[in-house]
């Protein structure tokens, strides 16, 4: 594609012969850069991509979009962001393929997987065809493979929606995280309808100030970003942006006056029943989801489902077929014991879940879990906190320490924890799971909280396979030995 082809709604200013120079590519990585690519400079915390133009230039790339004219040896185009600009030009070498897709986008600190999860699901069941992108996976047409980003980078991105344009694809239902609209990967992008779930404490090792956390959480529901939303009115953040008005707006809810809603709850040994009315019109919701958050986690998914098209009965006849997603509250039970790995990680999510666990408990609720490293460290003693008030055993353990120490990271949660509490602290997260199995009784449920279904430890800048699921099974095959 042509230079000056390429920036087009940039307001890029580049000398007029160079519009003519031909791009093979687009990158932001300068040790990635092939010949004839476009290196685009972004400034971030760790390093300023400006200074890294001459070793572009040397790989042979044909151009740089910067924010400042750099004398590399070859053609430089100046704009003011160029993290706006990634995304026009990754749009414009594309051929703009959001342009022909209904993007749904879901936003919030807790539920953004399950609830783009569900709408995706009701989508398809409904013969509408539809992609996932997400925290688990990447999904469309019978493909699935994993995300390396909850959101993907620009480039990354559009190269999906050009491929979905390809396979026919129609509705994209993905998560947007606040570092992606923090990073404006989605600017110039207008989503078709956009959901907010909650707002809670989390994230605060990069944004620093819950205030700030949240203008970047409200800031993705203006006109210009998306057509419509379809906001939580019980989350005092969703009750700001439905009062605020800046764009249509349904909103949904269990405790306020709401567009839509849910009455008749009932806790079922296969899920939780209960009625929608969904505007004026009623689905009577059986589900295999655990849990008042996963009502609304389901309000909110019928709703945009029905903005998009989706009829109620149609949606009635398909939320009985449709599984958890994986690792959000996913249920084994054995030995009339009730073991449960979710992804809850923060402070919020981490009270839902041992509240839903509860309901399902006749005996003692046993709670593992850890919090990960080079994050905000200021959440570890409230999740010690929630962790022995709502549970009655604690095993404290390791999450993702990344580069902090295993034990320094456990002496932070057990600060919160009090002194009568049943605790215990084993660092190594599969002998943890595996203490909690031996010791759980019928009757008791044994939640394992904080990875859900990733695969890996992330420990010294090294990703080691690992799976609560497979530890897990592993502890209850031990376990079955020995009773034999």
């Amino acid at each position: 594609m042509l230079l000056g082809k390429l920036l087009e709604r940039t307001g890029a200013k580049i000398a007029r012969e160079h519009g003519r120079i031909r791009i093979s590519g687009i990158t932001f990585d300068a040790e990635s850069v092939r010949p004839g690519d476009l290196f685009v400079c972004l400034r971030g915390s760790r390093a300023d991509g400006h200074d890294f133009c001459e070793r572009a230039g040397q790989l042979g790339a044909a151009a740089v979009l910067a924010e400042q004219e750099e004398d590399c040896g070859i053609p430089c185009a100046i704009v003011a962001d160029t993290r706006k600009a990634l995304s026009l030009v990754s749009q414009n070498f594309c051929g703009r393929p959001a342009e022909k897709l209904k993007i749904i986008t879901v936003v919030g600190t807790n539920g953004k997987t399950t609830t783009a999860y569900l709408i995706h699901e009701l989508l398809e069941r409904c013969g509408m065809r539809s992609a996932f992108i997400g925290t688990m996976y990447i999904e469309y047409g019978g493909i699935r493979y994993p995300s390396s980003l909850t959101t993907p980078d620009p480039t990354d991105l559009n190269r999906l929606f050009a491929e979905l344009v390809e396979k026919r694809i129609e509705y994209v239902v993905m998560e947007l995280s606040a570092h992606a609209i923090y990073y404006d990967k989605l600017y110039g992008i207008r989503a078709e309808v956009a959901v907010f779930t909650n707002f809670s404490r989390d994230h605060l090792d990069f944004f620093k100030d819950m205030d700030v956390y949240k203008k970047v959480k409200k800031s993705w529901f203006t006109f210009s970003n998306c057509k419509c939303a379809v906001i939580n009115a019980d989350d005092p953040c969703g009750a700001e942006l439905l009062s605020e008005g800046k764009v249509p707006s349904i909103s949904y809810g269990l405790d306020s006056p709401s567009d839509v809603f849910a009455v008749n709850i009932e806790s079922v040994p296969s899920g939780t029943d209960f009625v929608i009315n969904l505007m004026d019109e009623l689905i009577y919701a059986e589900t295999r989801l655990f849990g008042r958050f996963n009502v609304y986690n389901t309000l909110a998914a019928c709703s945009a489902a029905r903005l998009l098209g989706a009829e109620p009965k149609s949606m009635e006849k398909y939320l009985p077929l449709i599984a958890p997603p994986d690792g959000r509250f996913s249920l084994v039970c054995e030995g009339g014991v009730n073991y449960v790995i979710d992804f809850a990680h923060t402070p919020d999510g981490l009270e839902n879940l041992l509240k839903a666990a509860r309901e399902i408990t006749r005996g003692k609720l046993i709670c593992v879990f850890g919090c990960g490293g080079d994050r905000d460290a200021t959440k570890r003693p409230m999740m010690g906190e929630i962790a022995s008030r709502l549970a009655d055993r604690v095993v404290v353990t390791s999450d993702n320490p990344r580069t902090e120490s295993r034990a320094a990271i456990a002496e932070d949660i057990c600060a919160g924890i009090g002194e009568d509490a049943d605790l215990i602290v084993i660092l190594d997260r599969e002998t943890a799971i595996r203490h909690a199995v031996d010791r759980a009784a019928s009757g008791d449920t044994v939640v394992i909280a904080g990875k859900g279904s990733e695969g890996y430890i992330d420990e010294n800048n090294v990703k080691t396979p690992y799976s609560d699921k497979s530890a897990l099974e592993n502890a209850l095959a031990a376990r079955r030995r020995i009773a034999e």
